[in-house]
């Protein structure tokens, strides 16, 4: 097993993709995106949001970030599958925020946020 390739539980990301269609019902996305949490209010000083998910979710080393606001959509990110990323500026508002593979649109996770600017 290529250890560049295992999370913290030793499976590899192909191993998780793997369980997604050998056990669709128990497997699930809606944990990858680590902050902000859904629900949560995010109060900050005008820096933009930060955004972090589990990169083991999805396997390849580039991941599409899509920022949305009241459905439309403001801003995409493509960036490195590192973990963590931050937006730019954005205003107060009720946000959705989707991360999801650039090579197969079903791997996804999104989550909304209320964010306020102190």
């Amino acid at each position: 097993m290529n250890s560049s390739l295992t999370n913290s539980i030793g499976f590899s990301s192909f191993d998780l993709i793997a369980s997604k269609y050998l056990y669709p019902d128990l497997y699930s996305l809606n944990d990858m995106i680590t902050f902000p949490f859904g629900g949560m209010t995010e109060i900050n000083g005008g820096t933009g949001v930060r955004i972090q998910w589990h990169p083991t979710f999805i396997s390849t080393d580039k991941v599409k970030i899509e920022l949305f606001s009241s459905g439309v959509l403001m801003s995409t990110i493509i960036t490195t599958n590192n973990g963590s990323s931050n937006t730019d500026y954005i205003p107060s508002g009720i946000y959705r925020i989707k991360i999801s593979s650039l090579s197969d649109s079903s791997l996804y996770d999104s989550v909304s946020f209320d964010y306020v600017r102190d």
